[in-house]
């Protein structure tokens, strides 16, 4: 076909959006059948308390992985090593089926998985629990203290009496030749190594016959009566110095449940509430903020590391700026003002930011961070973080001045007033990138139309600049 005919064919076609608006509409149950990845329901799920460095990684057979050491958990920009301890419940004889993994109710982080031995059912309940309130000094997620909880329920399903017989094994890798020492004391089994207290486990008098083993491990046995239920429950204290006499007055399960469903409604009460019709959807909506706040970490309670992959990778300079528009978009401004106070603070001497992975993430972060200034109008805080942000700005138009070159003929080059030429994310492609001069456009744009709102010297040139890079 001719160069005419196609353009003409071209002419007479709908555009995208008229295409879109012939079509029914949307619906979750059609979203979910497309894009849902059932391999991913086989993955671990991280708990934790909002933007806290003490993770737990529960597997989808109930065992969970997390550390002691508290240099591992508080490298904030990414873990130094794997997890070292671990904590599993297994029957001495009969091989688990696995039945189920939910969420306990709503959209609060509690999760609930079931196994079968046999004809015995065992419900394990885990969740991340604060211990006592806020600090007045602190925002109002964090907390000093927290505790893990795993709570065992075990069931007879059978029409006669049954042995239930469990083994709880705790292990930590290092120190590599100190043991884990299970002490019994009265209904309290401490669990110790090196003079730290890992796990304290529960079991209600008389339920369960208790046996302390070697090296972490605790068998319990009982005879459970046709659809009897007997439980025991493990707390996993994750705080520095834990003390034997800080855990003599543990609360009751149910009594924590209510204080970490308290907790999540108080971290996410500054975000908009949306309502809509579709129960799951209703719930999608403020569990995507508490999964967002859950893989975050801090400094001290100070700013916020925006991850991007709750246990695998961390807060990259890049999709980070994602997790941050999505949060202020909810209106979860605090998360967002410190997650971008985490980024300023890593501007290099030249003026850019990057983790050594690409240098993409620099405009991307000046473009959220001056659509946050405009949705939170914090004129204070950015009067404190301009001139920061005017460095970066000016690093952009230098970079930018590096290709304003002509050819041999006069003209000038097709990349003329581009960012040089790098790499974008998983490309190893160096090379010019419409998306990367896009984003660092919208970038000096924004922040620069932000500086011009506070009348921060020098940023009409900066909008300027950002101008000449659209023409």
């Amino acid at each position: 076909r001719s160069r005419r005919s196609e353009v003409a064919e071209a002419s007479e076609a709908k555009t995208v959006l008229e295409r879109v608006r012939e079509l029914p509409d949307q619906t979750l149950e059609n979203a979910m059948e497309h894009i849902h990845i059932a391999k991913c329901d086989e993955g671990p799920t991280l708990l934790s308390l909002a933007c806290d460095n003490r993770k737990f990684i529960v597997d989808r057979q109930g065992s969970i992985q997390f550390d002691h050491d508290h240099d591992v958990y508080d490298a904030i920009s990414g873990r130094p090593r794997e997890y070292s301890c671990s904590l599993s419940v297994s029957s001495e004889s009969v091989p688990p089926t696995f039945v189920r993994r939910c969420l306990d109710h709503d959209w609060f982080p509690i999760i609930v998985s079931e196994r079968v031995f046999g004809e015995v059912r065992l419900r394990q309940r885990t969740f991340v629990a604060p211990v006592g309130g806020p600090s007045p000094d602190k925002p109002r997620w964090w907390r000093d203290r927290v505790l893990a909880i795993a709570e065992f329920t075990a069931k007879n399903r059978s029409s006669e009496a049954q042995v239930a017989a469990f083994q709880v094994l705790l292990s930590a890798a290092y120190a590599e030749d100190v043991p884990i020492i299970c002490t019994l004391r009265q209904n309290l089994v401490y669990c110790e190594k090196a003079g730290q207290i890992l796990a304290v486990l529960e079991v209600p008098d008389g339920s369960w016959e208790i046996s302390a083993g070697e090296n972490g491990s605790v068998a319990l046995r009982a005879q459970l009566n046709p659809e009897e239920e007997r439980g025991f429950v493990v707390f996993l204290p994750s705080w520095r110095g834990v003390q034997e006499d800080q855990l003599s007055d543990l609360l009751s399960v149910e009594e924590y449940l209510r204080d970490t469903e308290d907790y999540w409604k108080q971290v996410t009460a500054e975000g908009m509430t949306v309502e809509v019709p579709d129960s799951l959807l209703q719930s999608l909506i403020p569990a995507s903020v508490a999964h967002c706040m859950m893989a975050a970490r801090n400094d001290q309670g100070r700013t916020v590391a925006p991850w991007i992959a709750a246990v695998s990778y961390g807060p990259w300079e890049s999709e980070a700026q994602a997790v941050i528009r999505g949060m202020y978009m909810m209106g979860q401004m605090d998360f967002a003002r410190r997650s971008l106070e985490y980024f300023i603070e890593r501007y290099n001497d030249e003026g850019y930011l990057t983790t050594g992975y690409t240098t993409v993430g620099t405009g991307w972060h000046l473009w959220t961070l001056g659509e946050y200034y405009f949705l939170s109008r914090d004129k204070e805080w950015l009067q404190r973080v301009a001139p920061c942000v005017e460095k970066v700005c000016r690093w952009v138009m230098a970079e930018r001045s590096k290709t304003k070159r002509q050819d041999a003929t006069g003209q000038n080059v097709p990349e003329y007033g581009l960012m040089p030429p790098g790499v974008l994310a998983d490309w190893n492609v160096y090379s010019y990138y419409f998306c990367m001069n896009a984003h660092y456009y919208a970038g000096l744009a924004l922040a620069g139309a932000a500086l011009a709102d506070i009348g921060y010297p020098g940023a009409q040139e900066i909008l300027t600049d950002a101008e000449d890079f659209r023409e």
